[in-house]
């Protein structure tokens, strides 16, 4: 099937991917009460996986509401990691992370600034500059936890990788034809 040249394995595939795309709405329906869950790192996992399932098209009305209850999670966070975490999820619905630019922690900054919605901010541009200069302070940042859930995954995980990064001189500056550029 794989190797017959038919393309029956490729077919295989694109069926798995629509079924699971076909599952998101169902998904999202079980994850979102995890959001008020008392075990702060349940609701946290919650709410990276709302940030990734609410992107569904069957989910675009109920996203100002999500928005809204991952910005009072972001602003409730007792914990630089359960913040960073949460910032990406809004960010993956196009939610406003600038307030968390100027965060004294460099991994929620880094996470803040890492929102598509936040491309040409100077500030964060700034920031992400900064995790291209040192990735190594930004994983260590979080201290004896790993990087946010997300990092564990594409296209976060890449962007802890010298290909992922944008290139910068000596003085910090990104340099012409750098990835980002």
């Amino acid at each position: 099937m794989w190797k017959d040249g038919t393309g029956l394995g490729e077919l295989v595939l694109d069926q798995a991917v629509l079924a699971c795309f076909d599952l998101v709405p169902a998904l999202l329906r079980r994850v979102l009460p995890h959001l008020a869950s008392e075990r702060v790192r349940r609701s946290t996992c919650a709410a990276a996986a709302v940030g990734s399932l609410a992107r569904h098209p069957s989910a675009s009305a109920q996203r100002p509401v999500l928005l809204d209850r991952l910005t009072s999670m972001a602003r409730a966070a007792e914990s630089s990691y359960d913040l960073a975490t949460i910032l990406i999820a809004i960010g993956h619905l196009d939610g406003d992370t600038r307030p968390w630019l100027t965060d004294p922690h460099a991994g929620v900054r880094v996470c803040a600034a890492l929102a598509p919605g936040l491309t040409g901010d100077d500030t964060a541009e700034r920031v992400r500059l900064g995790l291209a200069g040192s990735p190594r302070a930004f994983v260590e940042s979080f201290g004896d936890m790993a990087p946010p859930l997300q990092f564990q995954f594409r296209p976060y995980q890449d962007l802890l990788t010298p290909a992922g990064l944008p290139r910068v001189d000596e003085a910090g500056r990104p340099t012409p034809g750098g990835a980002g550029s």
